[in-house]
């Protein structure tokens, strides 16, 4: 993700100041879609009636199919008859975003599945920028915003996009181009507060359904492993215009951008507000860096027999270190594993790794390290080693997913792969084991499961693992069509340590063979290296394959 400090970076932080701080309940102390930059954020001319109003190589698809503008039967932005309808500054902030997709095949990785369009609706929170989530935005390779009635449209373009945080930031393409709506401000809530989520009706209405604020806590957000703070709305949501998320409103300001919703429990679970804000602030430095984390995973310590064993039974709270990162910011701050925090950043943390937050209360300290700070800022740590006490610092930082054995995510990028006289290498990642589905974890192959479950806990020297994941038939693969999924560790006594290392193995044969060490059965395979490069070029043409590596 790539931003610049320019003239609308000072734009935006202005408007940030205006938008977004005012919230005097505030608690604050990737090689994906190529964002663009901030400059391209600019106010328009105003006209006399604004004035008071200071508010791979791959054929693209085409644009989705614009929507007909309806007919003028009732005034814009109304709701039919009888439904209830969001206040009129809500209504001037909203608008659709129209998408088209198209993720890359993992089990082709030359390919591209079939394109698809998806309907959002996104919230103007600055000056000519919209919020909506990342989710919704992945793969996209056309995105356009129209007024909910259709008579204004315009291709966008991502300013900045965090799929951790589920967060996406979008601009008009035209900067010259009138953009008719206005800003809202963020809002925090409380259990119990009121909130309505705007949705739009086939005809383009805005209708609104009202709620309350059931819960708020830390839990999963759109990708696995990303934990962040959640609002969990009660209503009872009638899913309309096929809508991929909406936002949520409490008093005239955005509150949370729906992720999902449980129609039996009429539970929204939403993006809240502080982690938006938080996004929003760090786009509006120039240099987005994302929500950082400690590096280190925690045990509760409950348990009496525990406790006495760590030397704290005599003490309140305190929560177990199981793991470290090698190299983290918990690992560079000196933090061991068994250690026990007692504190971070002034705050008293409890048997279960949680503090007590000035406005939710009990939550985990993820929030505070993640969400309440920037990446960058440095923590004081209290911690008991053997019962003794230390005070350290941490300085918590984003890991990008390309930092990762297994990286957690490839989106909006093509896998890495190369074809090798039949043989399909490929670099894993979490994202291919997902094309086992919904229930990956249980169906993909135990031994890539077990490479993505071990890789912060393996000494391996590698970048990434290479697997072969099947095998094109041909002369050269004969008695090998069953070998599959499996790790290739080394080709030609060369010890791979990621795909970008596979061109210069197979140009050193050993006596004229490719010897391609696997991690499982049958150990070895052997290709006569004079025919690879003729059978690779022979099952391109047979396959229609338009090329046979990708290693960027």
């Amino acid at each position: 993700m790539k931003t610049c400090a320019t003239l609308g970076a000072l734009l935006l932080a202005s408007a940030l100041h205006a938008a977004v701080s005012t919230d005097s309940s505030s608690n604050t102390g990737s090689p994906s879609q190529q964002p663009t930059p901030l400059a391209a954020i600019k106010a328009p001319k105003k006209t006399d009636t604004e004035k008071d109003g200071e508010k791979e190589k791959q054929p693209q698809p085409a644009p989705p199919a614009p929507t007909p503008p309806q007919k003028p039967a009732a005034p814009a932005n109304s709701a039919p008859q009888g439904a209830p309808k969001p206040s009129a500054n809500i209504q001037s902030s909203v608008l659709r975003i129209n998408a088209t997709t198209q993720a890359f095949d993992f089990v082709r990785p030359w390919s591209k599945k079939n394109p698809a369009t998806r309907r959002a609706i996104g919230t103007v929170v600055l000056p000519r920028a919209v919020l909506t989530t990342a989710d919704f935005l992945a793969n996209a390779t056309y995105i356009e915003m129209e007024s909910p009635r259709g008579d204004f449209r315009v291709p966008a373009q991502i300013v900045a996009i965090d799929y951790e945080a589920n967060l996406a930031l979008l601009t008009p393409e035209d900067s010259a181009n009138n953009f008719p709506f206005q800003p809202v401000e963020l809002a925090e809530v409380k259990r119990g507060d009121s909130i309505e989520a705007v949705q739009l009706e086939p005809n383009g209405n805005l209708s609104s359904t009202k709620g309350t604020t059931a819960h708020i806590d830390v839990a999963r957000y759109w990708l696995e492993d990303q934990n962040f703070l959640v609002y969990r709305f009660s209503g009872a949501l009638q899913i309309r215009d096929g809508s991929a998320t909406l936002p949520v409103f409490a008093n005239n300001r955005l509150a949370g951008l729906l992720m999902r919703y449980d129609p039996a429990s009429n539970i929204m679970e939403c993006v809240s507000a502080p982690v938006a804000r938080h996004f929003l602030r760090d786009v509006a430095d120039g240099s987005y860096q994302g929500f950082a984390k400690s590096g280190m995973s925690f045990s509760a310590t409950r348990d009496p027999q525990f406790r006495s064993f760590l030397k704290i039974a005599n003490i309140k709270g305190g929560v177990y270190v199981s793991s470290i990162l090698k190299d983290g910011p918990a690992d560079q701050a000196g933090i061991k594993k068994g250690d026990v925090i007692t504190q971070i950043d002034g705050q008293d943390v409890d048997s279960d790794a949680n503090y007590t937050d000035a406005n939710y209360g009990r939550i985990s300290i993820s929030h505070l390290i993640s969400t309440s700070h920037q990446a960058g800022d440095i923590l004081k740590v209290e911690i008991l080693r053997d019962g003794k006490p230390i005070s350290t610092a941490i300085k918590p930082s984003r890991r990008p997913p390309e930092a990762h054995t297994v990286p957690p995510y490839v989106i909006s990028q093509g896998p890495k792969f190369v074809i090798v006289g039949g043989l399909i290498l490929q670099e894993l990642s979490r994202q291919m084991l997902k094309e086992w589905g919904n229930d990956w974890q249980r169906k993909a192959p135990l031994e890539l499961l077990n490479l993505d479950r071990t890789q912060n806990e393996s000494n391996l020297e590698i970048e990434h693992h290479v697997i072969l994941t099947q095998i094109i038939p041909s002369e050269l693969t004969i008695g090998y069509q069953e070998v599959n999924f499996v790790a290739v560790t080394e080709i030609n006594g060369t010890k791979l340590r990621s795909i970008a290392d596979v061109p210069d193995a197979l140009a050193k044969p050993i006596n004229g063979t490719h010897h391609i060490k696997l991690a499982g059965d049958p150990g070895v395979l052997y290709l006569d290296a004079s025919k690879t490069v003729e059978t690779t070029e022979s099952l391109q043409k047979a396959y229609g394959i338009p090329f046979t590596s990708r290693l960027r």
